[in-house]
């Protein structure tokens, strides 16, 4: 966390230094997209949303806060019966540059840094036990009887929060004066967590920007 709360001061230097040097167009805008997540050889690809606000000033910069959610699943199956489950949030903060291509299109590039909020959940399922009864009272004939017993599910569930820091790139096009259609690249490296080794995973997101 004290990583995150430095790249996150660092951001808001910079945009504060752009800023001073900036005499025109300032605005919010918000946006919408589908994610779809590459987290390596390990686990299985996924589909989720992102939600994102943030502030443009200078014409070409803009200083951005972003959270995305996907959920998935091991690919492999190391035990009979076991399961593991996946949720991932990144939580970042990210400085845009802009560059203009025209009218309506346009080219982004940018510099990320926060936490990727991990959540795993491991199910043991364990299938039937044998119960051994015997129907009758004092002595009888009847031999003893078996009747399978379902065993309830375990469930393991582990979190952390490692840093996370990437680069971004992508294209938007402005099919309205404040409303654009974006397509954009992350491609993000996290610290060592408890379920998964330090590396990078990348996310591909199609949204929509709507500009206050």
């Amino acid at each position: 966390m004290k990583k995150t709360f430095l790249a996150l001061l660092c951001l808001v230097l910079a945009s504060s230094a752009l800023r001073a040097d900036a005499s025109t167009d300032t605005h919010v805008y918000a946006g919408t997209s589908i994610a779809y997540a590459r987290l390596g050889s390990d686990w299985k690809n996924a589909c989720g949303g992102s939600l994102a606000i943030g502030i443009g000033f200078a014409e070409r910069h803009a200083i951005e806060l972003d959270v995305t959610h996907f959920k998935t699943e091991a690919k492999e199956i190391f035990w009979y019966g076991n399961k593991t489950e996946l949720n991932v949030t990144p939580i970042l903060a990210t400085y845009k540059y802009v560059l203009p291509l025209g009218k309506q299109f346009s080219l982004f590039f940018g510099i990320s840094a926060g936490v990727t909020d991990f959540k795993s959940t491991e199910t043991w399922s364990y299938g039937y036990d044998i119960i051994f009864s015997n129907p009758s009272s004092g002595l009888s004939a009847n031999p003893a009887s078996t009747t399978p017993a379902p065993i309830p599910p375990e469930k393991i569930t582990n979190t952390d929060h490692p840093f996370t820091a990437g680069v971004q790139f992508g294209v938007a096009y402005a099919f309205k004066e404040n409303m654009a259609a974006t397509l954009g690249i992350k491609t993000l490296r996290m610290e060592k967590t408890e379920v998964t080794s330090s590396g990078v995973y990348q996310t591909v997101q199609l949204g929509l920007r709507y500009t206050f």
